[in-house]
């Protein structure tokens, strides 16, 4: 593990202590249940805003826990795969879902839960097929989350030559990103919501409308990777291996490996990287591939501040854990393995 001053360059060795991390420690390991592995990019378990549900997909259908495992069927979903999904409030999951398929197109909707009724309105739909990023068409992608919480999609309208050769039509392309709240409540203030985002010269808070910026810290390095997330008070912000502490620019180099290396493995890299909410801690789903088809995937804690890693390997016998999320308390985390959803309790030590 290596401190970056990203203004001078000045490389600084520190040891990765295996400590508590933020002085917790497991009390108890709750077997949710079968589970989905992942849901694309956005993870495979989803807490409520106020952390006493667990959202979750399996055996082709929505499922709910409470924190101590007990869960019920929301609803039925036996035609179609969920590609990403949020809360949209305390009483609605919104799920982007994969459906019915042509022969040269699929279809995509993006539905609201209600999870006490089980009943489901359309907020939006488009059939894909291999035109959709031509001139003329209309797509979406979501739904997001905002730093504020708020659920969001984005519509967006491809614009450019719709006559000429294929050639004509690529050249002229534009996309227009149309940025809707899931819930009519947010329509008057969602624009004004923030997200964090890479720039060439670093990285950036934005209103979704983009009328409003600051920079948060200079970009560390040439390439930044997709998962990005930000602490709370703007201390720390994540980027892959690469933990950006805000307030004196500097870049803490995450490269020491927290745990014995698997022989044979390859490239390692840090997925679903997020902080706790309530603490200057990292969590982050550590991936290490074997070949083209497998890899192994552990989940661990960084402290922030005592720079010490702490793997959670608490669920006897598993072979790999996905997609970990904090509960919005910090105190709780949720994940997949062997296509099953845990909860792990924590207590402060």
């Amino acid at each position: 593990m290596r401190v970056v001053l990203l203004k001078t360059l000045l490389v600084v060795l520190l040891a990765a202590g295996a400590v508590s991390a933020a002085g917790y420690k497991v009390t108890k390991v709750i077997e949710v249940g079968p589970a989905a592995t992942v849901i694309g990019m956005s993870g495979s378990v989803k807490w409520s805003p106020d952390g006493t549900m667990l959202a979750y997909f399996a055996n082709n259908y929505l499922m709910v826990s409470d924190t101590l495992g007990n869960s019920r069927q929301v609803a039925a979903i036996p035609e179609q795969y969920p590609v990403r999904a949020e809360w949209a409030s305390g009483t609605e999951f919104a799920v982007r879902l994969k459906g019915e398929q042509r022969s040269d197109s699929t279809l995509y909707q993006l539905l609201v839960y209600d999870i006490e009724s089980g009943e489901s309105r359309l907020v939006d739909e488009y059939w894909r097929h291999r035109w959709s990023l031509l001139p003329g068409h209309t797509y979406f992608e979501g739904p997001y989350i905002t730093l504020e919480g708020n659920t969001y999609y984005e519509r967006i309208n491809v614009t450019g030559n719709e006559k000429g050769t294929m050639s004509d039509k690529l050249r002229s392309t534009k996309f227009d990103r149309e940025r809707l709240p899931i819930s009519s409540e947010k329509a008057a203030t969602l624009q004004l919501d923030h997200l964090v985002r890479w720039g060439d010269d670093g990285l950036y808070e934005i209103t979704l409308d983009f009328e409003d910026s600051v920079r948060l810290a200079p970009k560390p390095f040439d390439r930044t990777g997709p998962f990005t997330d930000i602490s709370e008070g703007r201390a720390f912000a994540v980027n892959g291996g690469h933990l950006l502490r805000l307030v004196d620019s500097t870049s803490i180099v995450l490269d020491t490996f927290p745990y014995p290396r698997p022989g044979g493995t390859g490239v390692c890299g840090f997925l679903f990287v997020s902080f706790n909410p309530a603490r200057p801690e990292l969590l982050f789903q550590l991936s290490c591939d074997i070949d083209e088809a497998t890899s192994i995937n552990r989940v661990g804690v960084f402290d922030c501040i005592g720079y010490g890693f702490t793997m959670i390997d608490v669920v006897p016998g598993s072979g790999s854990f996905m997609a970990p999320t904090y509960s919005p308390n910090g105190r709780m985390i949720a994940l997949t393995s062997d296509y099953k959803a845990y909860i792990i309790w924590r207590e402060e030590e």
